[in-house]
Order: C-alpha cells, then structure tokens, then sequence
C-alpha cells in the first residue's frame, strides 16, 4: 500500500509529463514560425503558385493574354534603352513602366514574361497589403488576405503586366495608413496608387475623411498626394 505522500505526488507527477510534452509546441506557436507570420507565409507561398501557373500563355506576343500589356511592356523596355524617361503616352499614369524599367534593362527586346514576374510580386505585395489593412481595421487580417489570395480576378491580373493589380495594392496601402491614422503616408499613397492608374484619385474621398477636424494634417496629405503623383508621372507635366 502507498504512502499518503505517495498518493499525493502521484497526480502532479503523472501531470508533468503532459505538460511537458506540450511545451515545445507552445513555444513554437508563440513565435512568428508559429503564429500569424506562418500563415501569412502560407498564404503568399499559395498564392504565388496560383499566379505562376499560366503565365507563359501567349508568349512571344503580349496581346493574348491583356492587350494592354503591349501599351506598358514596349514603353517601360524604351524607357532604359533610348527613351530618355519620357513614355510619350498618358493613357495610364507612369509609375508602373517605370517599376518594370529597371527590369527591363538587361533584355535585347521588351521581355513580357519579365514584366509579368514583377506583376506577380505586385500582387503578393497587395495581399500582404490586405492582411495589414484587415489587422489595422478588424484585429487580424488572414480573412482578408486568403480571399486576395484566391480571388479569380485577382489570381488574372496577377499574372499580366497591367495597372489593375498595382492600383490594388495601393488602394490597400493608403487605407491602411488612413486607419493607422497617419494622414500624411496616407496621402503620400494615394498619390502612388494614382499613378499606377488614374482612378486611385477616388482615393482622395476616404482620405478627406480620415483628416476631417485635422485641417493642417488633411492638407499636408493632398499636397503629399499631389507631388508623389506627379514625382511617379512626371512627364504629364512636360504634356499637359
């Protein structure tokens, strides 16, 4: 027969072993391996699986997949080889031809399936940009950015070298800042999302209302608004 001290130690003792066992996994939830960061990177990793498949289709052309490929790609390839900065063409706002330049400069002829890549770190970009725009307004943004991730038409233009999915990932951004309550970045934002295209100015509406009562504040952000789009688009400037 047991002793008393025998019986009362043999609860905790036969306890411990199971916490034990549990501490490893604890500690490794408690990181970013373990936490928010793994789904994050999960969702990214998906993601980009998602936008690479397919994104040769059409190649050597660059009207088969979006036709305003050709209006972007030839002009961001110009722009390192001869063109001097200026894309002579205002269709769309500048700034993403000049993200695609650096990109382009190595290449003997505009390569699209370049400019496609970059639309594809773009787009994981934009969803990082959801998941941080859902953490800010909701407390947490996974919701936010598994449905970016899988999005039909997200996962489309993803893989095109077009302005759609740049202008996303801008939306995003300067809302974001707006719920951060940095009124300034936030203009500074809406000012790059215009320039990766023209409807991004709708932006100016959440942003007036985000600054309302802060009138030195909202004023600083239209005048950064105003100078980041003209520092992304320049030459409309020069061709108004």
């Amino acid at each position: 027969m047991r002793s008393s001290s025998e019986r009362a130690t043999s609860p905790s003792s036969s306890a411990t072993p199971r916490r034990r066992s549990r501490r490893p996994f604890d500690r490794w939830a408690a990181t970013q391996w373990g936490g928010k960061g793994t789904a994050l990177a999960a969702i990214l990793a998906g993601a980009a699986l998602l936008r690479a498949v397919g994104i040769q289709y059409g190649l050597p052309f660059g009207n088969l997949l979006n036709p305003d490929e050709q209006s972007i790609v030839p002009r961001a390839w110009k722009l390192v080889h001869g063109g001097g900065g200026d894309p002579h063409w205002f269709d769309y706002p500048t700034l993403l031809m000049y993200v695609n330049a650096p990109f382009q400069a190595w290449q003997d002829h505009p390569s699209y399936l370049t400019a496609r890549i970059v639309a594809i770190f773009l787009g994981l970009a934009a969803i990082a940009a959801a998941w941080w725009l859902g953490r800010r307004a909701y407390g947490t943004g996974v919701v936010a950015a598994a449905v970016v991730a899988v999005c039909t038409i997200h996962v489309m233009y993803s893989r095109a070298a077009v302005t759609d999915v740049p202008l996303t990932l801008g939306v995003a951004v300067a809302l974001a800042l707006m719920v951060k309550g940095r009124i300034e970045l936030a203009g500074a934002a809406v000012g790059l999302a215009t320039g990766f295209k023209y409807p991004g100015v709708f932006l100016l509406v959440p942003l007036v209302a985000a600054g309302w009562g802060r009138w030195s504040r909202l004023a600083s952000a239209v005048v950064l608004a105003i100078a980041a789009f003209f520092v992304s688009s320049p030459f409309l400037l020069v061709h108004r």
